[in-house]
């Protein structure tokens, strides 16, 4: 519980042992992509300036590039699917998934080929995949773009996603991803010109409840700190509609929610000035005391050792006790 895998912008990435920092191989830029195996301490994924790595070694780092359909490259995001420990996912354009702990790996979206939407040919990314822990067949992705183009999507399927075949290639078969058109943005058209006056914040994160999982929250990351369109939306229906969820919030970027298992509703929230922490119907408040006010990139809960880690822009990794 004590481990810890962080990705630095320009010197690669770092494993924390619970004493030590070690510097893993390849510099560049870090990227999200980095995952500790929940079932085995010694298996995880790095990756660094644009190489995928994998490490099975008992006794020291032995890093291998990993055999993913990327190819080697760098997936903005990486997951282990809750209470199912041998199933991964991780997702660039699209999102792939493995069920033999990353063994081998197979495409279950095909996003980019979907009807009436505009997709950056070089920019539009998967930002988020969050899969219900109540439901695993249940699966939420945010879609974005860097800025100066295009709108931020969310998708959801009910079915796991299109069936994996084993192969890199999506299967022959129809779609099962539903595109959410409510979700909170000014959409104006399906061409470029016609999303750049929103192409100034995107979805950062998801957030779902455990108990339902069509009870959700997003929250929004803006390119213009002092100006925030949105902040964070809460749906109880599956994404068909939602509510602001922001009274308490500062007027700043937000990157990353998450939701408190086994909680009454529960949430933490990185933002570009601290975390800020909800309970049930009450209002945002600033959580803990000792974290620099400072961009939060990313927000994990330890349930083994009840604590809160905050991974900051520049300010290195913290920790806090949680209450019981």
């Amino acid at each position: 519980p004590k481990k810890i895998l962080i990705c630095n912008q320009d010197t690669g990435a770092d494993l924390w042992d619970g004493e030590n920092w070690t510097k893993l191989p390849d510099g560049g830029d870090g990227y999200y992509g980095q995952l500790i195996d929940a079932a085995n301490e010694t298996h995880f994924f790095t990756c660094a300036n644009s190489l995928f790595y994998e490490n099975e070694s008992d006794d020291k780092i032995n890093l291998k590039n990993s055999n993913n359909c990327a190819h080697s490259k760098c997936p903005y995001t990486f997951l282990q699917a809750p209470q199912q420990p041998d199933v991964f996912y991780y997702a660039d354009r699209e999102v792939f998934k493995s069920t033999n702990s990353g063994k081998s790996w197979c495409q279950i979206s095909e996003f980019r080929k979907k009807t009436g939407l505009y997709f950056n040919p070089n920019g539009h990314i998967i930002t988020s995949v969050e899969v219900a822990p109540s439901d695993s067949n249940i699966i939420y992705v945010s879609y974005n773009d860097e800025p100066n183009c295009c709108n931020s999507f969310l998708f959801k399927t009910e079915k796991g996603g299109m069936n994996c075949t084993g192969a890199c290639t999506a299967p022959q078969q129809n779609d099962n991803w539903t595109y959410l058109s409510n979700t909170p943005h000014i959409e104006t058209g399906n061409t470029k010109d016609d999303f750049v006056s929103n192409s100034f914040f995107r979805i950062s994160g998801i957030a779902i409840s455990d108990k339902n999982p069509n009870t959700l929250w997003i929250c929004y990351e803006s390119y213009y700190p002092d100006n925030v369109p949105y902040k964070v939306y809460k749906s109880i229906d599956g994404g068909n509609s939602w509510a602001a969820d922001e009274t308490g919030l500062p007027d700043y970027s937000f990157k990353k929610i998450i939701y408190k298992n086994g909680s009454d509703d529960e949430l933490f929230i990185g933002t570009w000035d601290g975390v800020y922490y909800k309970k049930g119907n009450s209002a945002w408040s600033r959580f803990g005391t000792g974290l620099p006010k400072v961009y939060v990139n990313d927000l994990e809960i330890n349930y083994k050792t009840n604590q809160l880690r905050a991974a900051t822009y520049g300010r290195g990794v913290w920790e806090i006790d949680l209450p019981k």
